[in-house]
Parts: structure tokens; C-alpha cells; sequence
């Protein structure tokens, strides 16, 4: 295959100088594809180091899980495209999935819910991953489920000043749990 490029390869050679122990080092780093151009436009980890030091990633973890099944018991669709990353991908217990637009045209639909009493929420820089549970009645695609209090992984991104949902996903309580509640 060949290639119509007419920038030259060290033309996109990125060159920084590292001083270490007095001794100059150089590094030298090459991309052989114009996917740098692409990266610079996405927001990644290293460019969200704008967020904020949490001192309980948790309790923000429990604010961001209640805020979502606010707006899905509101249905409220602006607030959930603000609230979704743009690479958003959800995982549900029967193994379906979507991307942000896909649930953009059919999101759960939330009514009485209680948050688990164990959050758990993790910070690495830009990243808060929060592991929650609740008890909630939704319907999803249609079909209501009413299961009991079931795990749910939540993972934010700080984006455009803001924590934003990149990713989600909802787990089954084991058949033995469900009896239990």
C-alpha cells in the first residue's frame, strides 16, 4: 500500500532532553502515522491533571451515582449527554451494551432507588472509579426489573471542569441474594 504523505518522517520526530544525575541524556521518540494529530484533539488521563485533589473520592463517588439515577428518573436528556463522556460505553448483567448515543435514544428509566450503603470510590489523577450498589426499580429496554440491591462499576473522567461517566456497568445479584432481600 502506498502512502501519499508529504510530510517527512523527521518532521514529526518529537526530541526532549532529560538531565539526569548531571549526565545530559537526549530521547528521541518517531511516529510513523499521522494518528498524533488525532490524539491531540482527545483528551486523555495526562491532559485531565486539572482535576481537583478529592479528599473523600468516595463521597463524590456517592454524589456522581445519585446524580445519574436522578437523571434518569427525570429523563432528563441534556443533562445526561452533559453528564456522559463522549466515549461512554455501558455493560449491562445480560451482556448488552451501548455507546453514549446508543443509550442517548434509550436510557433506563428510573423510578424509587436507594443507594447501597457501602461506596467505594478510587482517584488516579484525572480518573475516579466508583464501585456503589442500589436498590433501584427500572426498566431497561422495555422489560422492569425490581432484583434487589445489585453491584454496579462506575468510571469518571474529569472533562471541561466536571467529573463525565466514561464508563458504567451493572451486575446480577446471585439467584440465593435475591431471595434473601
Amino acid at each position: 500500500m502506498t502512502s501519499n504523505r508529504t510530510s517527512s518522517r523527521a518532521g514529526r520526530c518529537v526530541v526532549s532532553f532529560v538531565a539526569f544525575t548531571g549526565l545530559g541524556l537526549v530521547a528521541v521518540g518517531c511516529s510513523d502515522d499521522d494518528s498524533a494529530t488525532e490524539r491531540a484533539t482527545t483528551p486523555t488521563v495526562a491532559e485531565a491533571d486539572g482535576a481537583p485533589v478529592l479528599g473523600d473520592p468516595s463521597a463524590t463517588g456517592s454524589q456522581l451515582a445519585e446524580e445519574f439515577l436522578m437523571i434518569l428518573q427525570d429523563q432528563d436528556m441534556e443533562a445526561l449527554d452533559a453528564y456522559l463522556a463522549d466515549g461512554f460505553q455501558l455493560q449491562r448483567a445480560d451482556g448488552t451494551g451501548a455507546t453514549k448515543a446508543e443509550y442517548l435514544e434509550n436510557p433506563a428509566k428510573v423510578g424509587e432507588f436507594q443507594l447501597g450503603r457501602k461506596v467505594t470510590g478510587v482517584q488516579d489523577r484525572g480518573v475516579l472509579t466508583v464501585r456503589w450498589s442500589v436498590k433501584v426499580q427500572e426498566e431497561i429496554d422495555g422489560v422492569a426489573t425490581d432484583a434487589g440491591e445489585a453491584p454496579r462499576l462506575s468510571t469518571f473522567v474529569w472533562q471541561n471542569g466536571r467529573w463525565r461517566m466514561v464508563a458504567h456497568a451493572n451486575f446480577v445479584l446471585p439467584a440465593d441474594a435475591v431471595a434473601e432481600q
